[in-house]
């Protein structure tokens, strides 16, 4: 009984014991986990006067763990650095020198405000990785020493200027060497550069992946590269940390348009290095960049325009005392049509802008405009806080589908707060144009803007035509620089400049809410057009017209005895405006005059598919005269069109008011091809029983035969035979009716 007694006393006090040392074990570990939270704390404010705090911290003495949650950084009572859950391991083999050493630092889901060398991020961990300076220690100090950090999933910000840098994906390693060195591996995800500016677009700058090997003596960049799409930048480099603090380095780029934001009717890739060198206190860089071989493109719905089969620069970068100096000393573009060069080098310091550039094109067609003899001078100054351009240029020659403009002069600015484009007519018998504009780009003023134009007695000269038309009128815009808010209307008279016709055409325009109205209706209420261009959904802009007995040689801009009757409509995107689809209901169109015309015996639709107008065989016919049309009218002013038929040249009278008698017929069969205002001709046309009479000039010629083969641009004369005032006449040769000025 005694000896059973004795073994309950045994086992309550077994019981007792290990309830005294488990409740010891949880005061140690609360202590120590207590002690650490203190020793985390006494660390950021170390580093940068922080505050540690976390909502829970617990500590395993067997495995040497901790956890804890939201783990937070604190500097003047803003969260500058939290992580939603914290592990580390831990190694207590130095614990007699006061030091804990970190093995293994595992921060997840974690959020940083500000990553620089300044924020409080990079000084707490600089605290725990690299020892404290002398000056800032104490003896006694306990200390974590970090071994290793694996940082998962993670954002952060940092402020730049007016801009910030934002990053989601971020992890992180950091792992101490055998020589008491670190070697950091960083990825990045996603990097965006984001404006203060509502306005502004968000640039997604690319995703990063680094390596460093961080010594006593110096930082080597292994490895740095920025991937956006196919563009790249890669550097690689060291910076020493003692005295004269040497840095060098190399970064390679290649940039790709479609990576950077740019408007995607720009195309180019530029490729390029910069060599790193001075010190960290005064580093420098000399760079090159040149465009690759497909040089600078710029895209339309109306096709492709190399502006430049080469661009080429070399520019210098230098720092000190917290200034930054950049020079663009060389900058060079070239192709056959067109010359970009430096007239002064770039240059941008802390106080100053300055430099300048001339442009110059001595020929470029696109989309149905012509310009030839430009130029534009352009000259940079002010400050970099405030930087202006100002321009001024002039252009000699433009054509707008088959318009010759007049000579146009211009001039304007940029700066941070505004821009100005003035254009004006500078030739005397050419008429007036003017256009005014202005643009506050001043964020607190929503970019108001004002644009006016005017025109009086402007000469549109169509370069297949000797007649012009004449155009004069004004109009006026104004408000916020967004298509829905600014408001403004006009009117413009098209004449016509020959004087026994006072046919003319009523334009009217007007914005609002976003729709810029157009409509024209001519004097004698033959043409009725509208168009619709919507700038809210580029998608779904409209032209209608309705045409009754039209005549354009009335208003000089065709042939007298061209009259058409029909109507249709168009819908088009803004972006592509030469892609759109419609058709045409063609009544009836005639060539020529009673009773030597041809026209259509019924009624045609023509659709219009992808900016195309189909011709189906569409046939005139009349005189003993039969004509076939069939193909296609591009209206970005290309021609597809298959001509065959039999003509008698009675239907040609109207156009040779000179000629009395014309007589005789034309097999033809001819493609056109190429401009509407240079056709290329293909095929060939057959003449047989010719006659032609003219009495003022006493000349009469029978029995007129010939054979000619179109070739492009010219006319291939086989032969050709007949009599001429009763002699006998055989030609051959070739003519050129397209290049006649």
């Amino acid at each position: 009984m005694a000896r059973r007694k004795r073994g309950y006393k045994l086992a309550i006090f077994g019981l007792l014991l290990g309830i005294i040392c488990g409740l010891m074990l949880r005061a140690v570990k609360l202590r120590v986990a207590g002690e650490l939270a203190a020793l985390l704390d006494s660390e950021a404010r170390a580093a940068c006067n922080c505050r540690f705090v976390s909502n829970d911290l617990s500590f395993s003495l067997l495995a040497l763990t901790a956890t804890t949650h939201n783990a937070t950084i604190l500097e003047e009572g803003k969260t500058r650095l939290r992580f939603k859950t914290v592990k580390a391991k831990f190694s207590l083999s130095k614990i007699f020198e006061r030091k804990i050493l970190l093995t293994k630092l595992d921060l997840i889901d974690g959020f940083s405000y500000g990553a620089g060398p300044d924020s409080a991020t990079f000084k707490f961990i600089d605290q725990l990785a690299a020892p404290l300076p002398p000056e800032k220690d104490r003896p006694g100090r306990w200390k974590v020493k970090l071994q290793r950090l694996e940082m998962h999933n993670s954002m952060f910000k940092q402020e730049i200027g007016r801009s910030k840098l934002e990053a989601d994906g971020a992890t992180l390693s950091v792992q101490r060497t055998a020589d008491n060195n670190f070697r950091l591996k960083a990825a990045i995800e996603n990097i965006y550069f984001r404006n203060r500016s509502k306005k502004s677009p968000t640039l997604r700058v690319g995703d990063l992946t680094s390596e460093l090997l961080i010594h006593d003596e110096y930082l080597q960049f292994q490895k740095v590269a920025l991937q956006r799409g196919t563009s790249s930048v890669d550097f690689s480099g060291t910076s020493y940390v003692d005295s004269p603090n040497e840095v060098s380095g190399l970064t390679q780029y290649n940039l790709k348009s479609s990576d950077l934001l740019l408007p995607e009717w720009l195309d180019f890739v530029l490729r390029g290095e910069a060599r790193l060198m001075g010190t960290s206190t005064a580093p420098q860089a000399d760079g090159n960049f040149a465009s690759s071989p497909r040089g600078i493109r710029v895209h339309s719905g109306s096709g492709e325009l190399v502006v430049f089969d080469e661009l080429t620069g070399k520019y210098k970068v230098a720092a000190s005392d917290d200034r930054l100096a950049f020079i663009l000393n060389e900058f060079k573009g070239s192709s056959p049509q067109t010359q970009l060069t430096l007239s002064q080098p770039i240059s941008i310091t802390p106080e100053k802008v300055s430099g300048s550039f001339t442009l110059r094109i001595s020929e470029v067609e696109f989309g149905g405009t012509r310009l030839g003899g430009a130029y534009l001078v352009s000259e940079l100054n002010g400050s970099p806080a405030n930087p202006k351009l100002e321009f001024q240029g002039s252009i000699d020659e433009a054509y707008m589908l088959g318009n010759k403009l007049p000579t146009i002069a211009a001039s304007g600015g940029i700066s941070t707060d505004s821009a100005t484009l003035n254009l004006f007519s500078t030739k005397q018998g050419q008429g007036e144009i003017r256009l005014e504009s202005s643009i506050n780009l001043s964020e607190s003023s929503a970019s108001p803007a004002n644009f006016v134009i005017s025109a009086k007695d402007l000469q549109l000269n169509h370069t297949s035509q000797s007649r012009s038309l004449s155009l004069s009128g004004s109009a006026k815009f104004q408000g916020p620089l967004e298509a829905a808010q600014m408001q403004g209307s006009g009117n413009f008279v098209l004449s016509s400049n020959l004087k026994d016709s006072s046919t003319h055409v009523d334009l009217e325009v007007a914005l609002s809410n976003g729709v810029l109205t157009a409509t024209a209706v001519d004097s004698n209420s033959s043409l009725r057009s509208k168009a619709a261009l919507n700038f809210n959904d580029s998608t779904t802009s409209q032209i209608s017209f309705t045409l009754k007995e039209f005549t354009p040689g009335k208003l000089g801009i065709g042939p007298n005895c061209l009259s058409i009757s029909a109507d249709g409509d168009y819908n088009f995107a803004l972006a592509t405006p030469h892609k759109g689809v419609g058709r045409i209901d063609l009544a009836a169109i005639s060539l020529g005059c009673t009773p030597y015309e041809l026209a259509t015996v019924s009624s045609k639709t023509l659709p219009i598919q992808a900016g195309r107008i189909i011709v189906n065989k569409l046939s005139l016919e009349g005189n003993d005269s039969k004509l076939v049309l069939d193909g296609s009218i591009d209206l970005s002013n290309q021609l597809d069109i298959q001509t065959a038929g039999t003509l008698n040249l009675k239907s040609f009278l109207t156009f040779f008011p000179t000629v009395d008698d014309l007589r005789g017929e034309i097999d033809l069969n001819v493609s056109v091809g190429g401009a509407l205002d240079r056709p290329n001709l293909k095929g060939d046309a057959i003449l047989s029983d010719g006659q032609m009479a003219i009495e003022a000039l006493s000349v009469s010629s029978n029995n007129l035969k010939a054979e000619l083969k179109f070739d492009a641009t010219t006319i291939n004369l086989k032969s050709l035979t007949g009599e001429l005032n009763g002699g006998s006449f055989d030609l051959h040769g070739t003519l050129y009716p397209f290049d006649l000025e």
